[in-house]
């Protein structure tokens, strides 16, 4: 499972680098979170939550950068356990 989470994060990288739109990123996360919350490391959720958060208004939001870095982060933890 760890694998498909890998590859869906790939794609979501892939889109935020086509076109950065906050609340498509935070619904694809949360639909990723849903889906593969057993795979994701702990000390990443705090993480995970915020770009998820970014449908809860402007006040929330990450920059493209932000984003791709936690996103990074995260996909690297996989990669290294």
């Amino acid at each position: 499972m760890k694998d498909l989470l890998i590859y869906n994060l790939d794609l979501l990288i892939k889109d935020i680098e086509d076109s950065y739109i906050p609340i498509t990123v935070s619904n694809k996360m949360m639909t990723l979170f849903n889906e593969f919350s057993q795979d994701i490391p702990n000390e990443q959720v705090d993480n995970i939550i915020a770009i998820i958060a970014m449908s809860m208004g402007e006040e929330f939001l990450l920059t493209k950068v932000e984003c791709l870095d936690i996103i990074n982060n995260l996909k690297h933890s996989l990669c290294s356990s």
